[in-house]
């Protein structure tokens, strides 16, 4: 788990987690942690993994154009070597 993460937690999946972000720069900013430590590379990830991020970005689309009305909805994705 990523470190300072640990105290955000939104919610945990069976393969996936959500965080909120420290820094809100933008409004609903989380982060989502693939548990396997292995996960390098999203190319990579099993169907399983690849099916339950698909249902949990429906399901922070859904939280989040009932929450916050936004216009557009933002996707990144990148990795860094900073697990504990």
């Amino acid at each position: 788990m990523e470190k300072g993460f640990s105290k955000n937690l939104v919610k945990d999946y069976t393969y996936w987690s959500i965080y909120v972000h420290e820094n809100e720069g933008y409004l609903g900013r989380c982060v989502i942690l693939c548990k396997r430590e292995d996960a390098l590379d999203l190319a990579d990830a099993i169907p399983e993994e690849q099916y339950e991020l698909l249902e949990i970005l429906s399901d922070l689309r859904k939280v989040s154009k009932e929450c916050f009305n936004p216009d557009w909805l933002n996707y990144a994705s990148f990795s860094a070597s900073q697990k504990e």
